[in-house]
């Protein structure tokens, strides 16, 4: 409909609003879901304590994003979307991520230096 104009109600709980990091934490979760991935995601790390140069005592806490596993010959095939061609999926070896997800074009690490 051309020249129509859509009302939104903000106080209405249905819609969702998230940071920008959180939606791209999701949308990455949901791609690697997509290629088969079982996906888990926001691991807390126990805090570490440590001391500086200066002698302060500094704590520091660490999380994952994202923390994926896919196994080899997995299938689902009642799914007619076959995995992307971004991933290099292998039958022979189960595949591991470990991820931090960051907005932007980014460089891709591999621990394997493959």
């Amino acid at each position: 409909m051309l020249g129509a104009s859509i009302s939104v109600d903000h106080s209405d709980t249905r819609f969702c609003v998230m940071e920008k990091s959180t939606l791209q934490e999701k949308l990455a979760a949901l791609y690697l879901r997509l290629n088969g991935y079982f996906v888990s995601g926001f691991i807390v790390h126990a805090p570490i304590e440590y001391q500086n140069a200066a002698g302060e005592t500094r704590r520091v806490k660490t999380e994952l994003d994202i923390l994926a596993v896919r196994f080899p010959f997995n299938r689902e095939p009642e799914r007619v979307v076959l995995p992307s061609t971004y991933i290099d999926v292998s039958n022979s070896h189960i595949d591991n991520v470990i991820g931090e997800v960051k907005g932007g074009l980014r460089e891709v690490y591999s621990l394997t230096g493959d």
